[in-house]
């Protein structure tokens, strides 16, 4: 006897069964109880999800010879028969390869014929939107006023495709994707049947990998199964379906968070080496970030997780003792840096410039030093680390390899100038998102006198207003004093014009800068500096 796959031969056979759809399973389960079965129901949704197998459960349920019953015996001729896919009332059709109008009109001169067996004459149509426009006129007025003993179930996963006309006819079931805890249940179930053992971080990686369709998840699983001789690894599975990915995510997340930069980007690059799509370490990077950010709140439950009780533990243990600014800080590099990756910048640039610029997680290293930086140094030192020095003024310049990096001096925090703005502007992200908007609309001016300048456009009422609020002077002020461990009084003024916010002359003069570097300069009030 030829091998049945895993999805044929584990499919479910009652509603109960059916993980993932309670919503629509239960429906029906009531409609039949109730005897208030549809003539029509439309089933839409992704790949993989249940819905020509919950037509098929329908179909048995209400010609089962103890039904119309919401558990059909599965014992009987009609329920065998339709599970085998031999039964002469329930009819399958294949909505791509009979689409036309001659298809559609033998199907409504069958439908006239009442059925053999059964009580009912279940027709079920897959990828119904492949139909011609003239097949659903066809099909119209037979859906609109069909025999009593007729039943259409009409399976898609386009149902914007799916004339109103006859949407209007249908009862609509949206299925929807499968949770990766439920998957992960259902495929626990199957190893058992098989006699397989898999590691529980295995299953979840395939779970995850099939993006919520279960019949993904158990070809996977029978990719693996073939494969493994007994037994299922995580690395056998990564190794067969994409080299790394959230192991080696999470080993980046670790490096970062503990200020090892250096070993962050050593881990991307050997990924890369290892035939790893960079692209994809960068969703799952900004995916784990959120996990982590979540992890610090509190919330270890593998079902909104979506991630194995193990691999809970080392988000734990990787973002102990770290603060979850440092975390919402790396995650906020990732997300906004990627935008410049989709503009052209690439993939691999991006992520090592995200990587550097969570650096105020790199012990001693102050995140406006490496913002200053700016995408051209990235762009300069691709596929090796950066390393960063302080020259005289406070400045950073790239330098030659294997040059420690020197942590910043008190005198840099205090001048008047764009690094302590960037600091500021720093921790205002993690006290008030509302004060770090406004504040960066706002010039600024100087230090002086013991009073920190910075000045609004006329235009800018609200911000004006806010910022004369003493409340967020206060935060600013706070802000000021953790980083010099001095006072300051805060002065709003109103500007006449625009005058760049905080840009330096020599970046608005250069017409020859990249509009990007340019952006990056003037949002971290930054300057080109020549190396050397």
């Amino acid at each position: 006897m030829s091998h049945i796959v895993i999805s044929r031969k584990w499919r479910p056979q009652t509603f109960t069964e059916v993980i993932g759809q309670e919503h629509i399973t239960r429906s029906l389960v009531n409609s039949i109880k109730t005897n208030r079965v549809a003539h029509a129901y439309l089933f839409s949704g992704p790949r993989g999800v249940g819905k020509t197998t919950v037509a098929r459960i329908l179909a048995k349920a209400l010609n089962c010879e103890n039904g119309p019953t919401p558990e059909p015996c599965n014992q009987c001729p009609s329920c065998k028969e339709i599970t085998t896919g031999r039964d002469i009332d329930v009819i399958e059709i294949d909505g791509a390869s009979n689409r036309g109008i001659d298809e559609i009109r033998s199907l409504r001169e069958r439908i006239l014929l009442a059925p053999v067996r059964g009580r009912y004459k279940v027709y079920i149509i897959d990828e119904v939107h492949m139909l011609t426009t003239e097949a659903f006129n066809a099909l119209l007025k037979t859906l609109e006023e069909p025999p009593p003993y007729v039943v259409f179930i009409f399976a898609t996963t386009r149902p914007e495709k799916v004339p109103t006309t006859i949407l209007s006819r249908c009862l609509h079931f949206q299925f929807g994707r499968v949770a990766v805890e439920m998957i992960v249940e259902r495929l626990k179930g199957i190893i058992s049947k098989e006699s397989v053992d898999a590691d529980e971080d295995a299953l979840y990686y395939i779970a995850r990998k099939s993006e919520g369709c279960v019949r993904d998840a158990e070809s996977l699983l029978e990719q693996m199964i073939a494969f493994s001789e007994g037994r299922i690894t995580l690395e056998l599975v990564q190794n067969l379906l994409e080299v790394g990915g959230l192991e080696r995510a999470i080993t980046v997340a670790e490096r970062v968070l503990a200020g090892d930069v250096r070993g962050a980007l050593e881990e991307v690059k050997g990924f890369q080496d290892e035939g790893g799509s960079v692209r994809h370490l960068y969703d799952t990077l900004i995916d784990l970030f959120h996990k982590i950010m979540l992890v610090k709140t509190g919330i270890d439950d593998t079902s909104v997780l979506n991630i194995s009780d193990s691999q809970v533990e080392k988000l734990k243990a990787i973002s102990e003792g770290v603060d979850i600014s440092d975390v919402f800080a790396v995650q906020d590099s990732l997300v906004s840096i990627k935008a410049d990756y989709l503009r052209g910048v690439g993939a691999e640039v991006a992520l090592d410039m995200a990587i550097i610029r969570g650096g105020r997680l790199v012990k001693g290293l102050p995140i406006s030093m490496i913002e200053s930086l700016g995408i051209e140094g990235i762009v300069a030192n691709t596929g090796r680390m950066l390393k960063l020095r302080m020259n005289t003024s406070g400045s950073i310049t790239a330098e030659q390899p294997g040059v420690a990096v020197k942590k910043s001096s008190p005198e840099s925090k205090t001048i008047k100038g764009g690094n302590i703005w960037s600091e500021i502007l720093n921790i205002m992200k993690g006290k008030s998102m509302q004060v770090w908007g406004i504040l960066n609309d706002a010039k600024f001016i100087g230090i002086e006198g013991g009073k920190l300048r910075i000045g609004f456009t006329s235009s800018k009422e609200f911000h004006i207003e806010r910022m004369n609020d003493m409340s967020s002077k206060r935060l600013v002020m706070d802000a000021y004093k953790s980083l010099t461990g001095d006072d300051i009084e805060i002065e709003v003024s109103v500007m006449k014009s625009d005058d760049g916010e905080g840009t330096s002359e020599e970046v608005k003069k250069d017409k020859n800068i990249d509009e990007t570097i340019q952006r990056e300069l003037r949002r971290f009030g930054g300057r080109i500096i020549s190396g050397g």
